[in-house]
């Protein structure tokens, strides 16, 4: 069996699925363009156009798209290059991937398709998310924090508990079954028209610290796939780690055992007591667009904590992503910080008050739970 077997009736079905989803296949060689089955589009590329270019020359000619509109399926380093540059969707076509040493790129870039059944996985999923994100709050002028799902387990429907346990699951232990899935769908999310301008403009991408010293491996490996994606900094070697933006310098107590109160009274005090910026990115910050991912959030202490530092430390705009969101509430905190926020620092705390002039987006639990369903 070939594995292009099934292609052609994988692209058909993205197209049949949805008014106005267009199939265009590009390519500099016209010969290759004459094979193409009928109702697909054809465009023609000058071989010096494939670079950022290319899909801007795509876009005048069907002008009723936009860049955000656009997904790449591509096996060569010169799709991952128009997708990072454009920074598009892709998706890596490996069952097309000849292994040529001039095309390693594609390999750890984008969504993964190994067989055509995955193709259609995506598409199926794709095809159910629309409007997303659950949750957003502008706290201050430079930062907007956003919330992927609706975290709850107590008084939601079997379906969104049953998820929410799983994505969980994947996210405070580690379990790989549902990760990719996961993936996918927080992949084609950050896509979507209610981030995706934000998440272009993202200089450098990091994680919430976790409450004690060690790593979580799945919330570095959700973030290192979206900043590839977006073509963020840095851009490190293969096989080395990025520096940490936010650092636990001392582990401290988990405070989701906390009480309510207890939890909103503390602030953020405990957490400026463990963590700092790292140094790493001491001549770097000012005037840049930070991206911080954290898992859950209930209080809103993460991205408090975050913002405080951040914003010492004169970065332009904040975007703080939750992959989950407790509850509706969010405190936020003055504090007045003096000293070294790359080292030793103090801090005052001055006032709180509770936001709650949040935007809901009651549609987003079933977009999260439709276009998993039966999957997880």
């Amino acid at each position: 069996m070939s594995p292009y077997d099934g292609i052609i009736e994988a692209l058909q079905n993205f197209r049949s699925s949805k008014d106005g989803n267009l199939v265009i296949v590009v390519s500099s060689n016209p010969d290759k363009l004459y094979a193409v089955p009928d109702g697909f589009e054809i465009f023609l590329s000058p071989r010096e156009e494939r670079t950022t270019s290319l899909i801007n020359s795509i876009l005048k000619q069907y002008n009723s798209f936009t860049i955000g509109d656009v997904i790449l399926l591509g096996a060569k380093d010169m799709d991952f290059y128009l997708a990072v540059n454009n920074r598009v969707l892709l998706l890596s076509a490996l069952y097309a991937y000849k292994g040529a040493r001039d095309q390693q790129k594609v390999l750890s870039y984008g969504i993964p398709i190994r067989v055509i059944d995955n193709l259609n996985l995506f598409f199926n999923i794709n095809q159910k998310i629309n409007r997303p994100w659950f949750y957003k709050l502008v706290v201050s002028r430079v930062t907007t924090i956003y919330s992927l799902t609706n975290a709850n387990t107590y008084y939601t429907s079997k379906n969104l508990e049953k998820m929410n346990l799983a994505f969980q699951d994947c996210l405070k232990q580690g379990n790989t079954t549902n990760f990719s899935l996961f993936l996918v769908y927080f992949l084609i999310s950050s896509f979507s028209p209610q981030t995706v301008n934000d998440f272009r403009q993202i200089d450098f991408w990091g994680i919430y610290p976790s409450s004690g010293l060690d790593v979580n491996d799945s919330l570095e490996a959700f973030k290192e796939y979206i900043r590839k994606m977006y073509k963020g900094k840095p851009d490190v070697r293969a096989n080395r780690m990025q520096p940490p933006i936010l650092e636990r310098i001392e582990p401290t107590y988990q405070r989701h055992k906390l009480g309510s109160q207890k939890r909103v009274s503390d602030g953020c005090d405990e957490q400026f007591k463990t963590i700092r910026i790292n140094p790493n990115y001491r001549e770097q910050l000012r005037g840049a667009t930070v991206c911080i991912i954290d898992d859950y959030t209930t209080y809103g202490t993460s991205c408090e904590t975050a913002r405080a530092l951040l914003e010492a430390a004169g970065v332009k705009k904040l975007i703080f992503v939750a992959l989950g969101k407790f509850g509706l509430e969010y405190y936020q905190y003055s504090y007045k910080i003096l000293g070294d926020v790359f080292g030793k620092y103090e801090f005052f705390r001055e006032s709180v008050k509770r936001r709650q002039d949040y935007a809901l987006n009651n549609t987003s639990t079933k977009v999260f739970v439709d276009s998993l369903s039966g999957l997880v």
